[in-house]
């Protein structure tokens, strides 16, 4: 049998260590310019309590497939990311029934891993990541983080996964940020207009509530 080479990981459990140091040496270039806009630039990550189980998620990181993102903590959607949007002539539309809940909202500090894809219930979300050798509970990001992870997206120039055509009906993301027991908060995105917020039942199957490819690492 021969030997293993060097690079080769030679333990089925993964470590995304080497994608934070890769983050924190993009820092001063890539992340803390958007950090500074958001009017948030005394924040920067710390590293992982822990490294998720899965070869194959690192797999998927390292082949680009999925993406790793941080959230700062101390995130207000009207006090950071509404002029962001409003800089890029978007806005933000918030139903009553909603606004309270989001104006107190406090983003917390997170590690993301996110990608392209999105999925029609969470039961899809859940299996396809299981797939992926990911057996940790699998956490939605709240309200702040995934406007945050949008804000991000558009800031580098890419496309949100979740995005609708004005005349279309807006796909609202699932997220983990509950108005009450029944009832949770989406998220829609529309490129010539902006965010959009709602209410939906928790347990509501619909083409316009769909789940982002996006979970938290504990």
């Amino acid at each position: 049998m021969g030997q293993r080479r060097a690079e080769e990981p030679d333990t089925p459990v993964c470590s995304l260590n080497a994608f934070q140091i890769r983050y924190l040496r993009d820092w001063q270039s890539l992340h803390a310019p958007f950090l500074k806009e958001l009017g948030l630039s005394e924040m920067q990550p710390q590293g992982l309590s822990r490294s998720p189980t899965s070869r194959q998620l690192y797999s998927e990181v390292n082949a680009g497939k999925r993406r790793l993102d941080w959230c700062p903590g101390g995130l207000r959607i009207f006090e950071h990311l509404y002029p962001f949007f409003l800089s890029r002539g978007l806005d933000i539309a918030v139903p009553s029934i909603v606004y309270p809940r989001l104006s107190a909202l406090v983003g917390e500090e997170a590690w993301i891993v996110t990608s392209d894809r999105v999925y029609s219930d969470e039961n899809e979300h859940r299996q396809h990541v299981s797939q992926s050798g990911f057996l940790d509970k699998l956490i939605l990001p709240t309200v702040p983080q995934l406007a945050f992870l949008v804000a991000a997206t558009l800031y580098r120039f890419r496309q949100v996964p979740f995005a609708v055509a004005k005349d279309c009906q807006p796909r609202y993301a699932r997220t983990s940020t509950r108005l009450s027991d029944d009832l949770a908060v989406g998220v829609a995105f529309v490129p010539t207009s902006g965010l959009i917020f709602a209410s939906y039942p928790m347990n509501a199957e619909s083409s316009g509530i769909v789940t982002t490819d996006a979970f938290v690492l504990t």
